[in-house]
């Protein structure tokens, strides 16, 4: 079960004050927030993504992203690549 944070009222809690906003799904495509100060953002985003798949909320197949100023890093689910179950 994915449960909705008060810090992000349509986002999908993915960790320790972790969270994606817009909810979580097999065609996310969402900014992972809350990511601990000094922690990169790689990690943090994999450690959202494999919450989220372990909630049954992402299936396998998900990935990470950088945008192109590096403001940020999203969450993708498995269909934008069509990588699910894999």
């Amino acid at each position: 079960m994915v449960h909705t944070t008060s810090a992000a009222p349509r986002g999908a809690a993915c960790g320790s004050d972790r969270y994606v906003s817009g909810g979580a799904g097999n065609n996310m495509d969402a900014k992972v927030n809350g990511c601990p100060s000094g922690q990169s953002w790689e990690p943090c985003c994999a450690a959202c993504g494999s919450a989220l798949q372990a909630s049954r909320a992402l299936q396998s197949g998900w990935y990470c992203e950088k945008d192109f100023f590096s403001t940020g890093i999203w969450l993708k689910g498995c269909q934008r690549k069509k990588t699910c179950g894999i």
